[in-house]
């Protein structure tokens, strides 16, 4: 299940079923379970306090500064999130190999680096930090 907030109230998203927060019973993890941190690889450089700040909301951050393609294309299905600036090049066939990826965080001005329509078409939000 994955939760997303939208306004004032959670979406919860189950294949085939949407429920809103306030028709949401229970959380379908037992009590002691961990649901898993949110990995983000961060390809270049940003801010430190931005680093901490997402460290700090409990996410799973990995720096991957100057990752050659070939690198990349092993890693990414690995990743939830991507934070990169336009030395990161982000082709279909790069996109592709992100089996788990849902969003970009581009952290410079412009999207010319990226494939938007394959983005778009994999399900992979791209937006501006």
């Amino acid at each position: 299940m994955i939760a997303f907030l939208f306004g004032p109230f959670k979406i919860h998203f189950r294949p085939n079923k949407v429920r809103r927060e306030s028709e949401h019973r229970a959380d379908p993890l037992p009590l002691n379970m961990e649901k898993p941190p949110f990995r983000i690889l961060v390809t270049d450089p940003i801010h430190p306090d931005g680093l901490e700040l997402l460290v700090q909301e409990g996410f799973a951050i990995e720096l991957g500064h100057d990752i050659p393609k070939h690198e990349l294309h092993k890693t990414l299905g690995n990743y939830d999130a991507l934070i990169c600036r336009t030395s990161t090049r982000l082709d279909k066939e790069t996109l592709q190999t992100g089996t788990r990826l849902k969003c970009i965080g581009v952290s410079s001005t412009g999207f010319d680096h990226i494939d938007l329509k394959a983005a778009s078409e994999l399900g992979i939000t791209v937006l501006g930090l």
